[in-house]
């Protein structure tokens, strides 16, 4: 009897593909089937003659996106669970027991979604998705893993399903992935859909991967925009805005209080995307007197979009008189990871009370990300 069915979708980098299956065949046991679905990428090679038995193994002609990648592999799956695993994944030893334990006893679950760390920093990358004015974020980013923000059994809205796991009736039920979707937000849409026939989306921190992010990095923006225009026009009546208590608990967890923020501060915003938005989210939930704004977002729309590989030094790209402002800085960023390799500035500031906030609305200080 095949209790789970892992899908793998893959397009090219068969080195992520195999260390993959390193971290996970020795967790899987008889009740599981591995079924990857190699979507066409011309350089793959992938010699499915030497694949375990237990693992199928199909390759479409050509790329027809991540949910159609997922689709065929539904199609396939005889398990009551279908738990889909990006192939930029390595998995605790554990994650299945924690699975299966979670599965059993919640009858009414929708999508089960895990705890993701990146493997170069032990922080975190995804512990449920949230929802600002028009856009998502993954919450909590880059927090310490044993951070007890991250660490509760919590119901959220979405979840990113580079590892989840949803049942096959759940699917039944509600249709599988919206294939219009290419390679974005296609399992945020799948979540709306559950939510909407009445199932909980969980997000279970006893359940831990970790994710390179983005394999596929040639195809992984390729339709984004159109995406997200398509899954917010579709769900904006039934998004629920979450940045302020995002916001709150971030607070509550590195600065204890609202009131030991500082009064004034000067802005700069290294921002990308959302740069706007993000700044105003951060001035209306703080309440800090704006007393300058540098802004050098401008300056950075040309980087790649690929943001989390993009570290910025504020050395090279902030002028050297920037280190004597005389008030708190805060800078605004896309994520920590961006800004985490600047020693020398952080301990040449006069103030030690500069702040970071990113767009998934989490606060820092500076001085937390440069030990």
């Amino acid at each position: 009897m095949i209790i789970n069915s892992i899908i793998i979708p893959v397009y090219g980098n068969e080195k992520l593909v195999y260390n993959l299956l390193g971290s996970l065949l020795p967790t899987v046991d008889n009740e599981c089937e591995i079924i990857i679905i190699d979507d066409g990428h011309k350089d793959m090679k992938i010699n499915s003659s030497i694949l375990p038995s237990q693992i199928i193994y199909q390759s479409n002609a050509k790329n027809s996106g991540y949910s159609f990648a997922v689709n065929r592999g539904i199609d396939i799956a005889i398990g009551q669970y279908i738990t889909v695993i990006n192939s930029d994944i390595l998995l605790d030893t554990n994650w299945l027991i924690e699975t299966r334990i979670f599965c059993e006893n919640n009858p009414d679950l929708g999508m089960l979604g895990a705890k993701l760390i990146y493997p170069d920093y032990g922080r975190i990358m995804h512990a449920g998705i949230y929802f600002g004015h028009g856009f998502c974020f993954n919450g909590f980013r880059m927090s310490l893993s044993q951070d007890k923000l991250v660490n509760k059994i919590v119901e959220v809205q979405a979840l990113c399903d580079a590892l989840a796991t949803i049942p096959k009736r759940a699917l039944l039920e509600v249709g599988r992935y919206d294939e219009h979707y290419f390679t974005s937000v296609e399992d945020l849409d799948l979540c709306f859909k559950l939510k909407q026939s009445g199932l909980r989306n969980i997000y279970n921190p006893k359940i831990i991967g970790y994710h390179k992010t983005a394999a596929s990095l040639d195809q992984r923006y390729k339709q984004v925009e159109k995406d997200e225009i398509l899954f917010f026009e579709k769900w904006k009546d039934c998004i629920k805005d979450d940045t302020f208590e995002i916001f709150e608990r971030s607070v509550l967890r590195g600065i204890k209080t609202k009131t030991n923020l500082p009064k004034e501060a000067y802005i700069i915003n290294l921002n990308r995307k959302n740069s706007k938005a993000t700044l105003q989210n951060f001035i209306r939930l703080s309440d800090i007197k704006v007393i300058s704004l540098f802004d050098y977002s401008d300056y950075l729309s040309n980087t790649p979009r690929y943001i989390q590989k993009t570290k910025i030094d504020l050395l090279d790209l902030l002028p050297f008189s920037h280190i004597q402002l005389r008030l708190p800085i805060v800078y605004i960023v896309d994520f920590f990871v961006s800004i985490e390799e600047n020693y020398y500035w952080s301990k040449q500031r006069r103030n030690s009370d500069d702040l970071v906030f990113d767009s998934g609305f989490n606060l820092f200080y500076l001085r937390e990300l440069t030990k």
